[in-house]
């Protein structure tokens, strides 16, 4: 969850919520010639601003919530008393084994 909500965030949400703000901050009600092109200009603004609210607002709930659960799995795998693992010999054998902590 956390890597899907960075992912989200980073690379959907925060850029389009940006490029969009600046796309209607440029298009000035001034540069208007009296063709669409400000029309225009401005819709795409408010699509990708629409989008990048989306992203926003799906990515960020992922980010904490994956946050809050690996932060809690950590909490649970430090209290655990006996860990399963395998290892590898330097000749490329694998290795099962367990180690307990007391």
């Amino acid at each position: 969850m956390m890597i899907t909500g960075a992912a989200i965030t980073g690379v959907h949400g925060l850029p389009l919520t940006l490029g969009g703000l600046a796309v209607i901050a440029l298009s000035s009600p001034a540069a208007n010639d009296g063709n669409d092109v400000f029309v225009l200009t401005r819709g795409f603004g408010v699509f990708m601003l629409g989008f990048g609210i989306i992203g926003l607002a799906v990515g960020v709930p992922l980010l904490a919530v994956g946050a809050s659960r690996f932060s809690r799995w950590r909490r649970w795998k430090a209290n655990q008393r006996v860990s399963f693992g395998v290892g590898r010999t330097q000749y490329g054998a694998y290795t099962p084994g367990l180690s307990f902590r007391f």
